[in-house]
């Protein structure tokens, strides 16, 4: 029970790295996405922090789902390892994909300007993707810990009451 409840509240840490990191996604998009070429050195300044955010959450992620996949090696349950160094394989690819993020110069021709912003949204598009997948993933063995928590929670109250039942009747007899 204790290990699963820890479990539990361990997977919130790289959950909320990878939540933050989507959101860095659509603040990346959008912070990219002005009209005027004048508009485009603010939008550089706000792009480049954005980027640095998102890494950052990423490299975070990537380092406590490590820690993790690490607590794991040698349980008896060799799914629950596997499941975080598929997380950690992952949350690896996504800062690769981060790392490949280059934020055009504010003073570059309209048509470079386009094809960074196409570039940059794809590259968001996959890291949200991916990031979307494992904060799923997260989720549902959560659901599954608190699944088994509860079903071994009831299983000692059946057991309990089974053993009551059996005194009550030995103090009839």
């Amino acid at each position: 029970g204790e290990e699963l409840a820890r479990r539990v509240k361990e997977v919130r840490e790289p959950k909320s790295y990878l939540i933050d990191a989507i959101e860095d996604c659509k603040k990346l998009v959008n912070s990219l996405a002005v009209r005027s070429p004048h508009d485009r050195a603010a939008a550089v300044k706000r792009a480049e922090k954005i980027s640095k955010s998102l890494r950052n959450n990423l490299k975070k992620a990537v380092r406590s789902l490590r820690h993790l996949r690490k607590k794991e090696r040698g349980h008896e349950n060799a799914r629950i390892y596997e499941i975080f160094d598929n997380l950690h394989t992952n949350a690896g690819m996504a800062l690769t994909y981060a790392k490949q993020i280059s934020i055009p110069r504010s003073q570059v021709e309209d048509q470079e300007w386009g094809n960074a912003q196409r570039v940059i949204h794809r590259l968001a598009s996959a890291i949200s993707g991916l990031c979307g997948q494992m904060v799923n993933a997260l989720n549902v063995f959560t659901e599954h810990q608190n699944l088994e928590a509860a079903q071994a929670a009831a299983g000692r109250g059946l057991v309990q009451q089974a053993q009551e039942r059996t005194e009550q009747q030995e103090l009839r007899q």
